[in-house]
Formats: C-alpha cells, sequence, structure tokens
C-alpha cells in the first residue's frame, strides 16, 4: 500500500535500531539537531534522496488520496482546494498532487522541515518519467529560483513552522484534507486537536484522506526487528528509545476510529493491511507488554491504513 521508510545503506553498527534511537536522542536534545540528523540521513543512513522505487512508492500513496477523495469528494480536484499537515522534507505527495491536476494546495509543517536540494530533486524526477501516467510536468517551475517561487508556480502555499491544531486558516476554507504517515507521529492529545482543528476548516461536504502506517518505524532500518517490536516495551521502557525526532505513538486502528469518531468525523471508507498469521505468531512471541497485553492482537497485527472521513452530520 504505501513506502514507510527507507533501508539504511550503512553498517550494522548504525543501522541497529537502539542505535540509531540513541543517536537521534542526542540529535533532540542539543541545538541544530534536526539539521545534523538530517545530515546524518543524507551523509551516513544515506536514505535521502529516497530510491526511485520509494519515490513511486510515496507517489502511489498521492494517487490514493485523490482517488478516495474523487469517488467519496463531490469537488472536482482541479478545482478543490487541498490542505496537507505533514508535508516533509521533500514534498513528493503534493508535487505529485499537482502533476495529476490540483490547482491549489496549502501545506504545512510543525517545523521548516522542506529542503530546497529535495524539492529540487522531486521536481527533476516527475518532469524526467520518473512516477508514470501523471496530466502534466513541473518542469517549467525548475527554471525558477527559490523554494517559494517553484511551490507559488504550481499554486502550492507551504507554511512552516504551522501548528496543525490551530492553522489559522477560515473555518470551511478547504475542500480535501490529506495526511500520509504523519499521524502515528503525533502524541494522541494533539492528534485531537489536529482532529478537531480539520474538522473547523474543512467545508461540509468536505472530505480527508489519511494514511497511517502502523508499524514500528525503526525495523525499516534494521532487519533484525519485526514491524511490531516496539509493542514489546512498556510505556517507561519505550520512553527511552521514542525521541522527539523519531517519535512513534504506537495508537492501534482501532484507538484511530475512536478518535476520528469523538471529533466529529465519520469513517465513509477504510483499507487495512492487515496481520498475517505469521504476524500474529510474531506478536505472540514478543510478547506484547503493557498496555498492549490484553488487546486484541489482530488489532494489534494491522500494518497500515488508508482511512476516508466526512464531517459527521450533527
Amino acid at each position: 500500500m504505501g513506502a514507510g521508510g527507507a533501508r539504511a545503506h550503512a553498517g550494522d553498527h548504525l543501522t541497529h535500531w537502539k542505535a540509531k534511537a540513541a543517536l537521534q536522542t542526542v540529535f533532540s536534545s542539543v541545538p541544530g539537531g534536526e539539521a545534523l540528523n538530517y545530515l546524518c540521513q543524507r551523509r551516513i543512513f544515506r536514505n535521502l534522496p529516497v530510491s526511485d522505487d520509494i519515490f513511486r512508492a510515496t507517489a502511489d500513496n498521492a494517487r490514493r488520496h485523490l482517488a478516495n477523495l474523487t469517488e467519496h469528494g463531490s469537488v472536482p480536484v482541479d478545482q478543490a482546494t487541498f490542505y496537507e499537515f505533514g508535508a516533509g522534507k521533500d514534498l513528493i505527495i503534493p508535487l505529485t498532487y499537482y502533476c495529476l491536476g490540483v490547482e491549489e494546495q496549502v501545506i504545512v509543517d510543525i517545523r521548516d522541515l522542506a529542503r530546497e536540494e529535495l524539492i529540487v530533486d522531486a521536481h527533476r524526477r516527475l518532469s524526467s518519467g520518473v512516477v508514470p501516467d501523471v496530466v502534466r510536468s513541473p518542469e517549467s517551475a525548475l527554471r525558477l529560483r527559490g523554494r517559494q517561487q517553484r511551490l507559488s508556480a504550481l499554486g502550492v502555499t507551504y507554511r512552516a513552522p504551522c501548528d496543525a491544531r490551530a492553522t489559522g486558516l477560515d473555518d470551511s476554507s478547504v475542500d480535501y484534507i490529506t495526511s500520509t504517515s504523519t499521524l502515528e507521529h503525533i502524541p494522541e492529545a494533539d492528534i485531537r486537536l489536529i482532529l478537531s482543528e480539520s474538522r473547523r476548516i474543512l467545508r461540509p461536504d468536505g472530505r480527508m484522506s489519511m494514511l497511517i502506517d502502523y508499524q514500528d518505524h525503526y525495523s525499516y532500518a534494521d532487519s533484525s526487528i519485526s514491524a511490531y517490536n516496539f509493542l514489546r516495551y512498556d510505556e517507561r521502557e519505550w520512553a527511552r528509545w521514542n525521541p522527539s525526532l523519531q517519535y512513534q505513538n504506537r495508537l492501534r486502528h482501532s484507538e484511530y476510529l475512536a478518535m476520528f469518531e469523538a471529533e466529529g468525523l465519520e469513517v465513509v471508507d477504510e483499507e487495512t493491511v492487515a496481520g498475517t498469521p505469521a504476524d500474529l505468531e510474531t506478536i505472540a512471541e514478543l510478547p506484547p507488554a503493557a498496555p498492549f497485553r490484553d488487546r486484541d492482537p489482530r488489532d494489534l497485527a494491522v500494518r497500515l491504513a488508508f482511512v476516508t472521513l466526512q464531517p459527521a452530520v450533527p
């Protein structure tokens, strides 16, 4: 369904998940840590820019968001105002939206994470046909100087730092909201506030498409652990390995569904990648720690979900 992360290309002493967590704990606690983390991703782990395969998988996620919104929404994508929170470093999702016909976007992030060199790389790859079957190319924007000029030429307004809990956007001002592998990196209390804010800025006939990755993200860089490794730790122990730069809330699918309902959002469609029998065995062998010990193993085993939402009728 989607690309949740990238494999590292360094030695085991660098890709072991606890070593990576320790390094990011240091980065999370020092001035300029975000820049150091980015440099590490570029020069040591070498997972940025992403590979062509991950690039295409990410673009496929954008295509899937548009398919969900087109199926369940009423506004054509070329006439709609899009809003995405958690836009990331390379902006592959919004740039792909442009290539698929979206004309107006507002994208936000809690920090100014978008990197000029990664955006230019994404422009070039989308212009060179790495992603097939697009309706137009962003090539013309490459001739412009500066990140903001390039994005503006594509109808993209980038706002960062911007708090998705309080965006400052007008009530009922956007048609479609998307989020791609972002919610799992946000504490539960903040997710609730973000959903409430999203409900406020979404038009009554608007729709939301959320991609949530429930897997232990350290497993993308360390093949020695499973996608469920983080379920073996209680809250106190997990806090040792959960720095702010790689924060994972470990919430499961049923908990997100409950939050959506509590914040006035109704599920109109969902597709999950459920755990296999082998996944259920892996979870049993961990074994899960509190607060997961008494949970339904099938809920623990869900790997990914696309969820389409609409404002609930009062």
